[in-house]
């Protein structure tokens, strides 16, 4: 549990978004940055820290895909692999 009530996020919706995927909206004083995480389970893990620092992220499930990118324009992506999957970047 958080320490402090406004170190909080919320989810949005997804409709327009492929399957799987989270957006989460934070309205706290944090960076305005929209960011597009690529990555999988584990991204889960990571969510409620990266949520806790940025006004909206979009979470997919999928490998970097810069159609994406170029249809959400984030000011930020990340893709996060588990080490299992770095031979893909190689």
């Amino acid at each position: 549990s958080l320490k402090a009530s406004t170190n909080k996020f919320e989810r949005g919706s997804v409709e327009d978004l492929p399957l799987r995927a989270i957006r989460t909206f934070n309205y706290n004083k944090v960076s305005p940055k929209k960011v597009l995480v690529f990555g999988d389970s584990y991204t889960n893990n990571i969510m409620p820290f990266f949520s806790l620092h940025f006004s909206e992220i979009i979470y997919l499930r999928d490998e970097y895909n810069q159609e994406m990118v170029d249809s959400l324009k984030p000011d930020l992506v990340i893709e996060v692999s588990v080490e299992r999957f770095l031979f893909k970047h190689i």
